[in-house]
């Protein structure tokens, strides 16, 4: 594999995904990820430049924000990329009229588009609102157009939350793709224009930007596929790879067995203003392990590890 100095040179921007790597979702707003907010406030200290990026669909802009705020977080909404405004952006480019099957806690979102005599579908994580009756009219618009056209805010399979894992919008997407014989149109990771969107946002390239998510699907492959670098915490939905389960080829994403040291050795040597390693932890253990015991310059690149180093 290439050396960490060779993989991370260059890099003047960061990508943060939220769900999963800052916090968990749940009861009373879920909970933050031991290490997440002062890593996202040594990330800031830095020189690089910091954006979030996120699939999150049951929850508006604004809400989103003022709920990372309660758990500490230092963000503004205009940090923030997400699915829904682009896909009001999309609409309203269009001349197109959803029917929308979303939770009611993003519908804010859709305040200023016309939803009278549907001519396409809009699809998010409506959770609860995933009922038999809401998917079947969902699949009765579609079939009654002659050019059906649905749009899936993001297409994740599953994400976490503090009571479990839980199905996101990919599943119900796929069942309305094969029950009407179209395909989705992604508004949201892994799409290119959605990263596209949100690295012209930060006014930085492909190749001098990192994705760092969960997600070894829409975060980590969605990320490789556009020209970016990619990191995957061992935190969210998370799990021990499997020789089935997709993903970016190893060399490309193997990054948890990497050490401290390795991270260390390339930017406390690295360009002026790559100083510091910051290391994403979920438990209290972990960041006593990978960050506490060190004195000095802050951190500047997230990365989790809950097992012993050997």
């Amino acid at each position: 594999m290439a050396a960490w100095g060779e993989r991370l040179a260059g890099v003047s921007g960061v990508l943060l995904d939220i769900s999963g790597v800052l916090y968990d979702g749940g009861e009373g707003g879920g909970a933050a990820i031991a290490g997440s907010v002062e890593a996202v406030a040594r990330l800031k200290r830095s020189r690089l430049k910091v954006r979030f990026c996120t699939n999150e669909s049951q929850k508006s802009r604004a809400d989103l924000v003022g709920l990372l705020r309660w758990l500490g977080f230092d963000v503004s909404e205009g940090e923030v990329t997400a699915p829904a405004p682009a896909a009001c952006l999309i609409l309203k480019q269009r001349g197109l009229r959803p029917h929308l099957l979303v939770h009611d806690g993003v519908r804010s979102e859709f305040d200023q588009i016309d939803t009278s005599n549907p001519n396409c579908v809009v699809i998010a994580d409506a959770g609860e609102g995933f009922s038999y009756q809401n998917m079947n009219k969902a699949f009765q618009v579609l079939m009654e157009l002659e050019n059906p056209v649905l749009f899936s805010l993001g297409k994740g399979r599953y994400y976490k939350e503090t009571s479990g894992l839980m199905l996101d919008v990919g599943p119900y997407m796929k069942a309305l793709e094969y029950a009407c014989g179209i395909e989705a149109e992604v508004v949201g990771k892994p799409s290119p224009e959605f990263f596209k969107s949100a690295l012209q946002e930060m006014g930085v390239e492909a190749h001098e930007a990192i994705m760092i998510g969960d997600d070894i699907v829409g975060d980590v492959g969605g990320a490789q596929r556009y020209g970016m670098r990619a990191l995957q915490v061992r935190t969210g939905k998370f799990r021990v790879p499997r020789p089935h389960r997709p993903g970016p080829p190893p060399a490309a994403c193997s990054v948890y067995s990497t050490r401290r040291q390795q991270l260390e050795r390339h930017f406390l040597s690295g360009p002026e203003g790559c100083r510091n390693v910051n290391i994403f932890c979920n438990s209290p253990e972990g960041l006593h392990r990978w960050g506490a015991e060190t004195s000095g310059p802050e951190c500047l690149v997230a990365y989790v590890d809950t097992h012993p180093l050997s």
